[in-house]
């Protein structure tokens, strides 16, 4: 069995692409909580994002 062999996630087929023969479900990589913080960071906390642009704005003003 090859290690590196990889599953779909809804019926446990083996994939031959990047969907699934059996169900039609794409292959798709979970998110990571490392994926999430490294969001909210350039959204929310980045000085280019528009939600601190707003908040400097009302906080100065």
């Amino acid at each position: 069995m090859d290690v590196n062999q990889q599953h779909c996630l809804n019926c446990q087929t083996t994939l031959q692409g990047t969907y699934c023969h059996q169900c039609g479900q794409k292959d798709v990589n979970r998110l990571s909580f490392l994926d999430l913080w490294y969001a909210f960071q350039q959204f929310v906390i980045s000085w280019e994002a528009p939600f601190a642009r707003t908040f400097w704005s009302l906080s100065v003003a």
